[in-house]
């Protein structure tokens, strides 16, 4: 598909078409069934865009069909996140900052949006909440999202968020957000940016010199999760 566009865009064209067409199936079937009511669809990106690159297929008989050496990603061909810089595999919030939808027509309103922050964690409890389990007794990062699926004005359960990955590590309150990262060398020093989301140009500026004190309030929170976590 998409012959005329060229490479890596008609890859990604590629991707979002299949994709789309894939999950049309799977939504076509539980109408067929009669299930669309009381089944609930979650759909939601694990990442930002990815900037990755180079051939995918490295060997013959790839079972795409394609010969050997055939660039065969959609990275690099598309993505975008308005305002927001970054993309997978960092903390700025075009890598982490991702739509997500939840379909279940006998039970959630339709065609609404909320603009509170949630977490992939809140699937977890919410999916307990609806389908009437118990919790399993134990501490959950995650929040149901009735309350804010009930009302735009509700606030978010997540009053400070937290994320790591590797030698990398952010947390956010409010609409500051401090990102630290320690050197690979042994006895490496953390360092650190502090950044205001709520900026015209967001995650650009870095307040880290200039406001000290709120970056050690932030780095103090991190270090109370890693803490708690028995890390």
């Amino acid at each position: 598909m998409y012959q005329e566009i060229a490479m890596p865009r008609r890859s990604y064209a590629a991707m979002i078409t299949t994709t789309d067409y894939y999950i049309g199936q799977v939504l076509k079937k539980l109408d067929t069934l009669g299930l669309t009511e009381n089944t609930i669809v979650i759909f939601q990106s694990d990442n930002g865009h990815s900037t990755e690159d180079g051939v995918n297929i490295r060997y013959d008989d790839h079972s795409s069909g394609h010969p050997k050496g055939h660039y065969y990603l959609a990275h690099g061909g598309g993505g975008n996140t308005g305002k927001w810089i970054g993309s997978k595999g960092t903390f700025l919030e075009g890598g982490i900052r991702v739509p997500a939808i939840v379909s279940w027509p006998g039970r959630l309103p339709k065609g609404v949006t909320r603009d509170q922050i949630v977490t992939i964690m809140d699937w977890y409890p919410s999916m307990l909440e609806w389908c009437d389990i118990e919790n399993p007794g134990t501490l959950l990062d995650g929040f149901s999202l009735q309350p804010v699926i009930d009302s735009p004005e509700s606030p978010s359960a997540h009053k400070v968020l937290h994320f790591q990955w590797r030698s990398g590590w952010a947390v956010r309150k409010g609409d500051w957000k401090l990102i630290g990262k320690k050197g690979g060398k042994p006895g490496s020093k953390i360092s650190f940016k502090l950044y205001n989301l709520a900026d015209p140009k967001p995650e650009v500026k870095d307040y880290a010199n200039e406001k000290p004190s709120l970056a050690q309030e932030l780095f103090k929170l991190h270090e109370s999760w890693v803490s708690a976590l028995g890390q």
